[in-house]
């Protein structure tokens, strides 16, 4: 099934901070030449860096550059809604910091469980329903990776602000 992909266009303004402010963002290290699907943390490290991105929006990051500036999967990336003037998300913790940590706690059942479901904050910017596809070995890999991190005490606090509360 093809699907065709709108060009875009960028005005004069988009156009330079294209050309001059944000620049690509490619893998830090050695890319793997082949990996072997399995349940590994490995594997879950090649997935949540490069096939999921789960570091992309889980890790703190620079709007104009797209530069990480904060600790990787300690959450913090904050998403203003476009559907609900005001509304924002923030993105979690994803270490196994005990105490801010979002999935800490949460055995590897309950992991894949939380994918199988649809999403569940309305603005969330989390692809919900193109991650609850993915194979129970491969959330079992990334939940094991996630796992394996040095934990980070980040405090996030709630995920979603309503836009009432945003006022306060």
């Amino acid at each position: 099934m093809k699907n065709t992909v709108p060009s875009n266009h960028f005005s004069f303004l988009g156009k330079a901070v294209r050309a001059f402010l944000i620049k690509p963002v490619g893998p830090d290290g050695e890319v793997a030449k082949s990996v072997k699907p399995d349940t590994t943390a490995e594997y879950g490290k090649y997935l949540a860096h490069y096939i999921a991105n789960c570091r992309g929006c889980h890790t703190n990051r620079s709007l104009m550059t797209g530069a990480y500036t904060g600790p990787a999967f300690a959450g913090g990336l904050k998403f203003e809604s476009d559907t609900e003037k005001g509304a924002y998300t923030i993105t979690p913790n994803l270490t196994p910091d005990k105490e801010t940590g979002r999935i800490a706690g949460w055995t590897q059942e309950l992991f894949i469980n939380r994918f199988r479901q649809k999403k569940l904050i309305s603005i969330s910017g989390m692809p919900w329903d193109q991650f609850r596809n993915m194979s129970d070995n491969a959330l079992k890999a990334i939940y094991n990776y996630l796992m394996s991190l040095d934990p980070i005490k980040n405090k996030i606090g709630p995920t979603y602000i309503s836009a009432m509360e945003a006022k306060k």
